[in-house]
């Protein structure tokens, strides 16, 4: 007959853990498919300070009657003991599915200590410390487990700093003229933690002519941006899919307007000094060969708004503030 069922997990996981309720979970989602082969068998894991300083976690496995079925030791670093509950916890689901296996085909238990612990000598019922066991389960697990990237709300990667280089096309209103459409060459530079600076050098030209119909003149705006961006990722693997640019950032240039007779063209050539500050976002995708695709959207206070006469007397001040929305395209270089 059949008497599988779950086993009882048993934990103490004292101050040395940074987390000790989290701890005795990560053991107890680990072990949440497990069985044993009978009733009231424990898995027990106890976490200690080790003489060296470092974690120690004791894993023990017991039978109904209270009977040891193998013991594991792992060590740690620091104070996380949610990847020794992990270890602990893929040992013991190996175990108990051998376990489970002998007693449903009949065959009779022997008496063992897994690797990673020595047995007590003159216990009765286990094997000498210099005895190796029948049924090794498992290989002595890493003491430390590798974090991905995305497992953090910031973006990193473990290799270097990474850095890119891009070009885009904008289309902005705010720079003096009518709406200026341009592009805007640019690298980001990783500097850890996941900020990152991107400086841009923008180029653009007002859509309309509106100095003077007979020469097409137009406006041109020139401007150097540099923004610091803290990168957000997705649920994704390393180096696909989406992720969130959070910017922050100053931009100053010029906005030349050639003379005209026509309103709104100034009477002589203008020369205007452009400087800006503000937010901008990005929503970026990667692809593959190091390519990735981004469309941004930027938003400041134009801090010089003193504009010109034209050419039928009136005013014409720059408005106050400045709004762009660029699509970008990129290749990271490492």
């Amino acid at each position: 007959m059949d008497t599988a069922e779950p086993p009882r997990i048993v934990v103490e996981a004292p101050a040395a853990c940074s987390d000790p309720a989290g701890t005795s979970d990560v053991l107890k989602r680990s072990l949440q498919a497990a069985d044993a082969p009978g009733r009231d068998w424990v898995v027990a894991m106890k976490v200690d300070l080790g003489a060296d300083h470092r974690l120690r976690a004791s894993g023990e496995i017991r039978d109904g009657l209270g009977s040891t079925v193998a013991r594991r030791v792992v060590f740690g670093v620091g104070a996380d003991c949610h990847g020794l509950a992990r270890a602990i916890g893929v040992w013991a689901s190996l175990v108990l599915d051998a376990e489970l296996a002998r007693a449903r085909s009949g065959q009779t238990r022997p008496s063992r200590v897994d690797v990673g612990d020595k047995a007590d000598s003159g216990s009765p019922g286990t094997p000498s410390p210099d005895i190796q066991p029948l049924e090794p389960v498992w290989p002595a697990p890493a003491p430390t487990e590798r974090r991905l990237p995305e497992a953090d709300w910031y973006l990193h990667h473990d290799e270097a700093a990474s850095s890119e280089l891009g070009i885009g096309s904008f289309l902005m209103t705010g720079t003096g003229a009518d709406a200026t459409a341009g592009l805007t060459p640019f690298a980001v530079i990783e500097v850890g933690k996941g900020i990152f600076l991107r400086p841009a050098i923008l180029v653009g030209e007002s859509i309309a002519v509106f100095v003077s119909h007979a020469t097409d003149a137009r406006s041109i705006w020139v401007a150097g941006r540099l923004d610091a961006c803290l990168r957000l990722p997705g649920l994704y693997a390393s180096r696909r899919g989406m992720q969130l640019d959070l910017c922050g950032g100053a931009e100053t240039g010029v906005t030349y307007v050639s003379a005209g007779s026509e309103p709104l063209a100034p009477v002589t050539d203008q020369t205007r000094a452009y400087a800006n500050i503000g937010p901008s976002i990005g929503l970026r995708a990667e692809f593959a060969w190091n390519l990735a695709v981004a469309l941004r959207g930027a938003t400041g206070l134009n801090l010089i708004t003193t504009g010109y006469t034209d050419a039928s007397g009136a005013r014409i001040d720059f408005p106050q503030a400045s709004g762009r929305i660029e699509l970008a395209l990129s290749w990271r270089l490492k």
